[in-house]
């Protein structure tokens, strides 16, 4: 196992999760994503992150400092093209995404429905001693209705409310 796999929980100072949480609730993404299927069998897998983007790098790389995690940039074909700045990103995710989101909760003003939403997936990842080919289907059921549920929350098309 790579140590990118394993995540051992660290000790944050208040500041440093009060600053995290508000960052997330501004800039940030908890995300659900179904990538693919197991060609032979159909089952999805789902991969759940936190992200943050932003044109500043300093930023990114005070999280990547202070949390770990993943730094990476957009690409050109990925920015729109009237974008004229680098736009940097940090993810986590796993364990580590669980351990943060746990820690934000109580910091959290805008996205604490979606971090708890991001802790009850992570629980459905808890006794992963076998394939995802013998998931159960409570189990991918479960999954894919928080799939569902996060990205009603972040549906931009609704309705209109017109005061």
């Amino acid at each position: 196992m790579t140590d990118r796999l394993q995540y051992k929980r660290q000790h944050y100072h208040e500041y440093q999760i009060a600053y995290l949480a508000g960052i997330m609730d501004g800039e940030g993404c908890f995300f659900i994503g179904n990538f693919s299927c197991n060609p032979k069998t159909g089952t999805p897998y789902y991969q759940t992150t936190l992200s943050v983007s932003n044109t500043d790098e300093k930023l990114i790389d005070w999280l990547m400092q202070t949390f770990g995690g993943l730094k990476g940039q957009y690409t050109r074909k990925q920015l729109p093209k009237s974008s004229r700045k680098h736009v940097f990103r940090w993810q986590a995710s796993g364990e580590r995404l669980k351990h943060l989101c746990e820690l934000m909760l109580p910091y959290l003003v805008c996205k604490k429905d979606e971090a708890e939403l991001m802790l009850e997936m992570r629980k459905t990842y808890e006794f992963r001693h076998f394939s995802a080919n013998e998931l159960t289907s409570t189990t991918l059921d479960k999954r894919k209705e928080l799939f569902l549920k996060l990205r009603s929350m972040h549906c931009r098309t609704g309705s209109i409310i017109k005061s």
